[in-house]
């Protein structure tokens, strides 16, 4: 995990700290902090690498860090992993749901992004070759501020864009177009059509209907992960 024992780097946020002191955090007061999440971090300082850092997230812990992994790099970075299917099967395992470690790749991972109060507009969908590398990515906005509120028991269309995949020609999958039904809890819903029928990003991997670029975007029956800016 990034703290402040690293070494200093530039564009660290510092406003009367002792340089070095507040790597991968913001200096409030004189004193280090957290930040909200990796977008807020990411834009403060553009040097950080990707990896786990200690976040403070928002409503209704806001005040108690716990880590994070952001990936700093993909799509102008600042992007904080939600969830990242692997081997196993938990229960717990959707936007309102938590399961393990973002630090733990040998099994699936869920934040319960609701409980974080991570506020965002996009998402990076997609698929991983080892740990957190990218396979495939694709990017889904807008969503409104509300989204996991309002969107408990709907879904609502989003634009996707081919971010990564060098196997098919950057048209959009049409199993991403429709994203919510939050209030699921065994997996984030992803489809062609607002109703569910088990689509989406399952703790052991993608139900997308076939492995087509048209469909999917060869994201089917994959390992896949979520992050959120």
């Amino acid at each position: 995990m990034q703290d402040g024992s690293m070494q200093d780097a530039p564009g660290i946020d510092v406003d009367n700290c002792e340089a070095g002191a507040c790597l991968g955090k913001r200096c409030v007061a004189g004193a280090c902090s957290y930040y909200v999440d990796c977008k807020e971090m990411h834009a403060k300082d553009g040097t950080l690498p990707t990896g786990v850092y200690s976040i403070l997230g928002g409503a209704p812990d806001a005040g108690v860090p716990f880590d994070a992994y952001c990936d700093m790099t993909i799509a102008a970075g600042g992007w904080t992993l939600v969830a990242r299917a692997a081997s196993g099967n938990p229960t717990n395992f959707g936007w309102k749901s938590s399961s393990s470690s973002p630090s733990i790749d040998m099994v699936p991972y869920s934040m319960n992004v609701q409980k974080a109060g991570i506020a965002f507009a996009e998402l990076l969908v997609g698929t991983y070759t080892t740990g957190k590398t990218w396979d495939v990515a694709y990017r889904a906005a807008p969503l409104p501020a509300s989204f996991l509120a309002s969107y408990g028991n709907m879904a609502l269309t989003v634009t996707v864009t081919q971010v990564q995949n060098a196997s098919c020609d950057g048209g959009a999958p049409s199993m991403l177009q429709f994203v919510g039904l939050t209030n699921l809890n065994d997996h984030f819903f992803f489809r062609d059509m607002a109703t569910d029928n088990g689509f989406g990003l399952y703790a052991n991997g993608f139900a997308l209907v076939n492995t087509s670029c048209s469909s999917s975007g060869t994201m089917h029956a994959k390992f896949g992960m979520v992050f959120v800016r």
